[in-house]
């Protein structure tokens, strides 16, 4: 019965922003973000081996442009700042390793590299290693940047940027994000997200 309830109350949520917004059109920052804070669940996917927790989740441009820019600057030059996100898929990918400094855990995983190289990787070649797959196509990852948070979160987090999918048949279908890391000796690593989930997610539009 509780869950029912909470069902209820989300879709009156969900009505609440979309009816007379212009099919799911969200036009306050803060409102945005709280939306996607509350419902995120549908866009995140993750898998643990071994004690390494490894997860995804997708990131909407509309977000990205935001945390990047900050809430005054976004509003007052949405157009021309969105133009420059509008062409990629966004995705926040995550190592973490509870028990112990995650990096320190990965270099000794498979451990090739010395120290300096072992960084080197981790903080640009690793980019090599990620794809996008949809249905029988991969795509290779065109962006990686690797967020300063380590010594806070002990997570190694990368946000990750793949072509936006044109393909009218493609477009529809599920991703999936995997890692296929020789170096750390994780083979092929898939999380996937659900395409229909990243459809029901509302748009941030500045009016």
């Amino acid at each position: 019965m509780i869950k029912i309830i909470k069902i209820f109350f989300g879709s009156l949520i969900l009505i609440g922003i979309t009816t007379g917004c212009n099919d799911s059109i969200i036009s306050s920052p803060a409102k945005y973000v709280a939306f996607l804070k509350e419902n995120s669940s549908g866009i995140t996917d993750s898998i643990t081996i071994e004690g390494l927790i490894i997860s995804i989740k997708f990131v909407p441009p509309e977000l990205l442009a935001l945390n990047s820019y900050g809430s005054e600057k976004f509003k007052s030059n949405y157009d021309e700042i969105i133009k420059g996100y509008k062409d990629m898929e966004y995705y926040e990918y995550n190592l973490y390793k509870p028990d112990q400094k995650t990096t320190d855990y990965l270099k000794n995983l498979n451990a090739p590299l010395d120290t300096t190289d072992f960084a080197v990787y981790l903080n640009f070649n690793i980019q090599n290693d990620f794809q996008l797959a949809i249905g029988k196509d991969t795509f290779p990852c065109l962006y990686l940047h690797r967020e300063i948070s380590e010594a806070i979160t002990n997570r190694i987090k990368y946000t990750l940027a793949f072509p936006v999918i044109k393909n009218s048949n493609l477009k529809l279908s599920d991703r999936s994000i995997i890692l296929n890391s020789n170096t750390l000796g994780l083979k092929k690593i898939k999380l996937t997200i659900l395409s229909n989930e990243i459809e029901l997610l509302p748009q941030l539009k500045i009016k």
